[in-house]
């Protein structure tokens, strides 16, 4: 009998008495041989047959209380169906606890033998961890390298920056439109001959001057723009802007991001506790020396993780790999 199983992992299961034959195959696979008897798996059988038969209707009896003779009867097969999805994965999670493996990947289920009153035996290949051998080692066995970060003042300049911009505020001007505003319009799709295309109307669009696709000729049609005032550009078809096509641009609002001055009421703004600006850029700099040290340490883990997967040179189950490379 070959069927095919979903074997996952519930967080409980109940143990039961197992024949267990485990066989290495190579370095990450094993192989696992169950046989459950019929006196162990009897009772959990029984619950099977007790939930089909709930399920099923035959004239003269009401569900769930067809005679179990009648049952075996006319559906013997279906029922034992119903016990192996049931139970073979309890009984192969059973196995895993008694010879204490932790798969990697999703079992392969085969050689799947049971009928009623019989014993009832299946075949489960999966891949483990490797087992990681740490060999012994002398003081500068491994050669790594810390790499310092170490902060300049543009890095001052980009924190303090992101900082204003968490607190700007948006006005709507009324001067035109500038480089890095933001135009709130209508855009219309035309033909190659001009002529307003239908359903192509996409309203109230909020674009970036200076933006996207929104840079060189493109943005010197909307420098200066404002609230009524239109525009002929060219918007890319696709993602790859492999080509594009003309529309025609209604201007309804030109908004404007302010940022603060770097002032005593910004310093008090991002953190009350500051008195002076000062204070607050030596602040900002404690947070960035903070961040660069955690840099600088990550970088090195990872360089010393490195140093040693190469001395230790684990090998790695394909399924593994595969969900690696797959993630």
């Amino acid at each position: 009998m070959e069927r095919s199983f979903n074997i996952n992992s519930p967080a409980e299961f109940e143990s039961i008495s197992l024949q267990i034959e485990l066989k290495n195959i190579n370095e990450f696979t094993r192989e696992m041989n169950l046989n459950i008897s019929w006196q162990a798996l009897e009772p959990d059988f029984n619950a099977s047959m007790k939930r089909f038969g709930k399920k099923v209707k035959i004239p003269g009896f009401r569900p769930g209380k067809i005679p179990r003779d009648r049952l075996l009867q006319q559906f013997q097969p279906n029922i034992e169906a119903q016990f192996m999805d049931d139970n073979i994965q309890k009984y192969y999670l059973n196995g895993l606890q008694e010879k204490e493996l932790v798969p990697v990947n999703q079992a392969e289920i085969s050689d799947v033998h049971f009928h009623f009153g019989e014993h009832f035996s299946f075949t489960a290949k999966f891949e483990v961890e490797p087992e990681i051998v740490l060999p012994k080692m002398k003081r500068k066995t491994l050669d790594v390298q810390r790499m310092k970060f170490i902060s300049d003042q543009q890095d001052m300049d980009v924190a303090v920056d992101q900082l204003r911009k968490a607190h700007a505020r948006i006005e709507t001007v009324e001067d035109g439109a500038q480089e890095k505003d933001f135009i709130l319009c209508d855009l219309q799709k035309l033909d190659d001959s001009g002529v307003p295309i239908i359903g192509k109307k996409f309203e109230k669009q909020l674009l970036k001057v200076g933006d996207g696709s929104f840079t060189d000729e493109q943005k010197e049609k909307l420098v200066g723009l404002k609230p009524g005032e239109t525009a002929r550009i060219n918007l890319p078809d696709d993602r790859e802007k492999t080509s594009s096509s003309p529309y025609e641009l209604m201007v309804i609002n030109v908004e404007r991001e302010i940022l603060p001055e770097v002032d005593t009421d910004f310093v008090k703004l991002v953190n009350p506790d500051l008195d002076s600006v000062e204070g607050f850029r030596d602040e900002v700099q404690n947070k960035i020396g903070e961040n660069f040290d955690s840099r600088s340490q990550q970088s090195f883990e990872r360089e010393l993780t490195d140093a040693m997967i190469t001395k230790v040179d684990p090998g790695a189950p394909p399924s593994m790999v595969d969900n690696y490379l797959s993630n």
